[in-house]
């Protein structure tokens, strides 16, 4: 086998390649790899191994075709992918006034029906005004201007 025969066979191997990832064919890709150059592709969470083999080795003389293996390791930062959160909703006039007339005594079933919501809705007014005001270091009943009663 000549060189021009053994540079004619990479160069298109390197054509068929090309034009598999650029028109986005991964089967295609994956019929010229795997039986010529990679043998084996190894997946962990945060890792990936490919066993790899040359067909030939062009360094190498014309008497000896050798078959030269390596490994390439890659390892990876793998992160979840989640929704980004979206920022609070401000909270309305109706949810300041369900809480503190709550704080001031009344039912959560009396506002329920004052209100024409659920009583799990209004739970979750006074849970949620709560919270913001325990994360702003604040305990103590606020009106929606943000004026102390």
């Amino acid at each position: 086998m000549t060189s021009e025969m053994l540079q004619g066979a990479v160069d298109r191997w390197r054509r068929l390649v090309e034009e598999a990832r650029s028109g986005g064919d991964i089967q295609a890709m994956k019929k010229i790899l795997f039986p010529h150059f990679i043998t084996r592709v190894e997946l962990g969470y945060r890792r990936v191994r490919m066993h790899y083999a040359f067909p030939v080795d062009l360094q190498q003389s014309q008497e000896r075709a050798v078959f030269p293996a390596g490994v390439i390791e890659t390892t990876f930062d793998a992160k979840r992918r989640s929704r980004p959160k979206r920022p609070p909703r401000p909270t309305s006039a109706r949810d300041w006034e369900i809480y503190n007339r709550h704080m001031a005594g009344e039912t959560i079933r009396a506002l329920a029906n004052q209100f024409g919501l659920s009583e799990t809705r209004v739970w979750g007014i006074c849970t949620k005004i709560r919270k913001h005001l325990l994360n702003a270091g604040d305990a103590i009943s606020l009106s929606p201007e943000g004026e102390n009663k």
